[in-house]
């Protein structure tokens, strides 16, 4: 659910709900990785510093587990974040 209220290219964009969905999953016992969903509504808000953060932490978590597709999701999220930063 989270990724359906942050995606930026989803029809239903309603970041408020996507974090009360990731705080509900937490509660509920999902791992922390899922905080790379997040990572879209930190960009789109225009908290670039902490999305940057995020996905930099992301990218190591992911590393360690050996997830390479988490890792890339990290990657092109850190990327991302870094660029709006610059900008």
């Amino acid at each position: 659910m989270t990724s359906v209220y942050s995606d930026r290219t989803s029809p239903i964009k309603n970041f408020d709900m996507a974090q009360e969905c990731y705080q509900k999953a937490l509660a509920l016992g999902a791992d922390k990785s899922i905080e790379v969903d997040l990572l879209e509504i930190y960009i789109a808000t225009g908290k670039s510093a902490e999305a940057a953060r995020i996905a930099q932490q992301s990218v190591q978590d992911c590393s360690k587990k050996n997830d390479t597709f988490c890792e890339a999701h990290a990657l092109v999220s850190l990327s991302e974040a870094n660029e709006c930063l610059v900008m």
